[in-house]
């Protein structure tokens, strides 16, 4: 989120948007070893990138964490859209031991940069 000044008014500039649900939350909590994050670009009709979310269980069945549309690809998008979702768990330390990506560069090094500031 930004702020945009234009002529001594202020706007709020979202550009990135988050969903998730609280059912996806719960098991995101229960099941949060093995995380799939995948982004598709622009395809959309708003000219956003779909950056996905998730999950595996510990019977092999995928669940839905949640999803952002996201205004670019950059690292600070990334990163604050992972903070986002890692503010869902309740235990800091279930932070997903296993992240599978679509060998997106951006997205990789804000993973490890992120998997590095929480073990201190």
């Amino acid at each position: 989120m930004s702020i945009v000044k234009e002529a001594n008014v202020s706007l709020l500039v979202f550009r990135t948007y988050i969903w998730d649900h609280l059912e996806s939350v719960k098991f995101f909590n229960s099941f949060s070893i093995i995380s799939i994050m995948d982004s598709a670009y622009k395809t959309n009709v708003y000219k956003m990138s779909l950056f996905e979310i998730d999950g595996v269980t510990s019977t092999e069945k995928t669940y839905y964490v949640g999803f952002a549309f996201l205004m670019s690809e950059k690292e600070e998008n990334f990163t604050c859209v992972l903070q986002m979702f890692l503010d869902l768990l309740k235990l800091k330390d279930n932070i997903a031991k296993v992240i599978v990506t679509n060998r997106d560069t951006t997205l990789m090094n804000v993973v490890v940069n992120s998997k590095k500031k929480s073990h201190h």
